[in-house]
């Protein structure tokens, strides 16, 4: 029983050697969706750190700006981030692109935004929300905030002209606010009732009021210039072969992330023109 033990506490301490003998990488993200981001992301972490026999340290963050904070402040090394935020966290910085993500609910590297309503809404333009509530997600959310509060004040609805506008914090909470007759229109992007298993049964109950022209680039992942390159390029094939693993069994399938793409900064230039009021709508 004795010599069973001894291997047991060897064969442990052995274990925890190799585990402390392997590279780590943090890695931040933002619960954007709540439940179905986390898992996602988790689904994710679990993925790189075994393909790349390392050991990812996870960081979840609730608000937006806050993952930006960590990434200057290097307290974390590589990150997913919103467009919006990637537009901000690349301005003076030294930041890598590595990958952009393909969308399992469309299977594109893009998509749009949407101003939603219940069905049975009595509203039918942009115009009509004056004096309404309208719930978005975070003010540095591109489809949750920016892009449509530019295109409500293009119209003629500053922020002033509402009777409230108020931050879910992520794009379920603000849907669920409207389901819930807290607000009378919610901002999301437009695959919301589709990627979230909370949002899915009701999506009957709710229609379009208005959708984007603007075909905003998928989030992106970067690393920060701190990242040895060798490690950029382990992290880059791993991405751009996470579609393969999930397609042939070798990880969990992951209900929002079908794949990636090799990161062009040039994807995100049109989007940071219309954020400046240089054009589009």
């Amino acid at each position: 029983m004795r010599v069973l033990l001894s291997i047991v506490v060897l064969a442990l301490l052995v274990n925890s050697a190799i585990a402390d003998d392997k590279p780590t990488l943090r890695l931040g993200a933002v619960a954007s969706t709540k439940e179905t981001t986390r898992k996602a992301i988790r689904n994710l972490r679990n993925y790189l750190a075994q393909d790349m026999n390392c050991v990812i340290d996870l960081k979840i963050y609730r608000r937006y700006g806050s993952i930006v904070k960590a990434l200057l402040r290097g307290h974390v090394d590589v990150a997913l981030l919103p467009p919006y935020l990637y537009l901000k966290a690349r301005q003076g910085q030294k930041l890598r692109t590595l990958a952009c993500t393909i969308f399992r609910s469309s299977g594109y590297f893009s998509y749009k935004s949407v101003l939603l309503v219940r069905r049975r809404s009595p509203m039918r333009s942009l115009k009509d929300l004056k004096g309404k509530r309208v719930a978005f997600v975070d003010n540095e959310s591109a489809s949750g905030y920016v892009i449509p509060q530019k295109a409500m004040e293009k119209a003629g609805v500053p922020l002033a002209a509402l009777k409230k506008h108020s931050f879910a914090g992520n794009h379920v909470d603000g849907v669920l606010a409207l389901l819930d007759g807290k607000a009378d229109a919610a901002a999301a992007f437009d695959e919301i009732t589709e990627v979230s298993s909370r949002l899915r049964s009701h999506k009957k109950k709710l229609r379009r009021l208005w959708t984007s022209k603007t075909i905003i680039p998928a989030d992106v992942f970067v690393s920060t210039s701190d990242v040895p390159l060798e490690t950029r390029k382990a992290l880059r094939l791993s991405l751009i072969c996470y579609a393969a693993a999930q397609r042939y069994g070798k990880t969990p399938k992951n209900p929002i992330y079908e794949g990636f793409v090799p990161g062009d900064p040039n994807l995100y230039d049109s989007m940071a023109a219309l954020i400046d009021g240089k054009k589009g709508k």
